[in-house]
């Protein structure tokens, strides 16, 4: 407190040295518990830019990925009315940022009601025809920085809960960046989870149908990568094998995929996936999530909420 007040920059750091180990490792409780303090706080997001930005940023990680603990649909109710409050220091950078990726973060716990409201309100930025709709309906378009709207990319991939048609949407426009040389860095990642076959948390039913995914390999089988890795993983994410034949791809074309990825240079293991129905290991689970999720955590899948 006072002239004794820790710079938002350190609090991280000084957290791990409390804990005695790095962040990745705190466990489930200590995360929630962290989180129920900072929830306490809230109101210091008003004091600067980074104070706001480093709540944003340490409050989302320890309450990621939004469910999974007893308690979290509590913390999610808590944090719903955020979204409305908006931002306090909005036409800085750093706030913005940290707020998408506070959203991305929670969107586990998110209903799919929450989910569409938030995309609706942010579609006009990643999508063209979303765009055009707004100007002729007189909305003011959504003006946001590079960085901003890569998070904002990143956010929207992760709402398994989504309707199809905005799936669709987003895959085909990411499809078009990617076949255009109009790509950003985590494209791959953000449509592989638009268009994986196995949710991390969400309803099967929202899947995007196989005849659409086949479609997106067919192009991304055409492009030119220095480092196909991103590519390959992107490829085994939406092309694996599940045992629910809504969702998986014909026989035929998955083995065209694997084909392709031999090329690639991908070995058996990472092809396991598409020759048989194997659950998520962690490291998949992490990948997919797009950062480290905590130890004993359970993800649970659940037809609509």
């Amino acid at each position: 407190k006072g002239d004794k007040a820790l710079a938002p920059s350190e609090l991280p750091r000084r957290l791990t040295e409390c804990m005695g180990m790095e962040k990745d490792l705190w466990s489930l409780p200590i995360l929630r518990a962290l989180a129920d303090a900072l929830l306490g706080i809230k109101a210091g997001c008003g004091r600067s830019p980074q104070h706001e930005a480093r709540w944003y940023n340490l409050t989302g990680f320890c309450l990621r990925p939004g469910t999974g603990e007893a308690t979290d649909p509590w913390r999610v109710k808590k944090i719903w009315p955020f979204y409305f409050d908006g931002l306090v220091f909005s036409k800085e950078t750093e706030p913005r940022l940290q707020w998408w990726i506070f959203w991305r973060r929670v969107a586990a716990g998110l209903g799919s009601g929450q989910q569409t409201q938030i995309f609706s309100a942010m579609s006009s930025a990643l999508l063209p025809v979303q765009s055009k709709r707004s100007k002729r309906a007189k909305v003011k378009p959504v003006k946001v920085s590079p960085q901003e709207r890569r998070e904002m990319w990143l956010f929207a991939a992760n709402l398994e809960r989504l309707e199809i048609s905005g799936k669709i949407e987003l895959g085909r426009e990411l499809i078009s960046n990617l076949v255009n040389n109009r790509s950003w860095q985590g494209a791959l990642w953000a449509l592989s989870r638009i268009g994986s076959r196995q949710p991390l948390y969400g309803p099967a039913n929202k899947v995007v149908p196989p005849g659409e995914v086949s479609s997106w390999l067919e192009a991304l089988k055409k492009l030119e990568l220095k480092n196909p890795r991103k590519l390959v993983n992107a490829a085994v994410s939406m092309a694996r094998l599940t045992g629910d034949r809504t969702r998986d791809l014909q026989t035929a074309f998955r083995q065209e995929v694997i084909t392709w990825l031999q090329l690639l240079g991908a070995g058996e293991k990472k092809l396991e996936p598409l020759r048989k129905a194997v659950p998520l290991a962690g490291k998949e689970k992490s990948h997919a999530f797009g950062e480290s999720l905590p130890e004993v955590l359970i993800l649970e899948q659940v037809d609509d909420k």
